[in-house]
């Protein structure tokens, strides 16, 4: 005979032998639920007991080794059942498990059954035949995302663009809400200096921190995407196409919320943004202020 096969034996009589003894098992108490449902959960309780095949139970709950205590409780639609095993006075182990509804209630009863006689995990211990209506749908709920567009612009300062004139800033994109905190948000947005060739685009992925779930809080601001830099052409530059550059683009910045739990926000943002490519004047970034309005809907 193997070794593993021996071994395999002697761990299964040692936790058939932790699990004997004898059984008391108390009546179910009830706690917000009609006594009419106590009873069937008893009843219930009974089956499963006899469906586990435990050595045996006794009508005397000083002589029994185990005592069982059940308990049934119900919260607005939800019922609970727990029970406690019990050995000479002190509680040894407990498992609950919860329904839904009253129609699985046999299914919670028998998954906690088997889980305080062989002292396992309820929830590690599921069968094919005895999954709940609320295990199916647990992991399936999320917080919803309040959808919002956005809109803003703002004076910016160009540099390493050959233009010393004040530029102004458009943003448009789209915004989630994921909590009262995290907000995420894909934009697109134009710096433009006046009556010059002298641009800077990005398309950007980014977020927000709000520092509090208050009507106005100050927050946070950090993106990273792609964009384009156009310089002012001038007689030092050899060819306009050296003029233009693309590349990764990174911004952060900080400002202040207002008007956070009206469906419309207005919104004050300082950034910085500076792009990962390089002209003949050196890295192309700008300093901005945007004034944003948040609304709701999708583009």
């Amino acid at each position: 005979m193997r070794i593993s096969s021996i071994l395999f034996i002697l761990f299964a009589s040692f936790s058939l032998k932790a699990h004997s003894g004898t059984y008391f098992v108390r009546p179910v108490k009830g706690k917000s639920v009609p006594d009419q449902q106590v009873l069937v959960i008893g009843e219930l309780l009974d089956d499963s007991l006899a469906a586990l095949k435990i050595d045996q139970r006794t009508d005397k709950e000083d002589s029994a080794d185990f005592v069982l205590d059940p308990t049934i409780l119900k919260l607005e639609n939800v019922y609970v059942f727990s029970m406690s095993k019990i050995k000479n006075g002190v509680i040894v182990s407990r498992k609950k498990a919860r329904s839904a509804n009253f129609d699985d209630i046999d299914v919670v009863v028998k998954r906690v059954s088997r889980a305080l006689v062989q002292d396992v995990e309820v929830a590690k211990d599921a069968r094919v035949d005895d999954v709940t209506e609320d295990e199916v749908t647990s992991g399936k709920r999320r917080i919803e995302t309040i959808d919002q567009r956005f809109f803003g612009f703002g004076p910016a300062g160009l540099n390493s663009l050959n233009t010393s004139k004040t530029a102004v800033r458009f943003e448009i994109g789209q915004a989630w809400n994921l909590d009262s905190q995290f907000m995420l948000k894909l934009g697109l947005s134009g710096t433009f200096a006046p009556d010059t060739n002298v641009f800077m685009g990005d398309t950007s992925l980014g977020g927000d921190y709000n520092f509090n779930d208050k009507n106005n809080s100050p927050f946070l601001t950090l993106d990273l995407g792609y964009g384009i830099a156009n310089a002012h052409h001038s007689k030092n530059t050899p060819t306009p196409d050296r003029e233009t550059i693309t590349g990764f683009v990174a911004s952060a910045g900080a400002g202040m919320k207002f008007f956070r739990v009206s469906k419309v926000n207005l919104v004050l943002t300082v950034k910085y943004q500076q792009m990962f490519n390089r002209n003949d004047d050196g890295m192309p970034s700008a300093v901005t202020g945007v004034v944003s309005v948040f609304f709701p809907g999708k583009f």
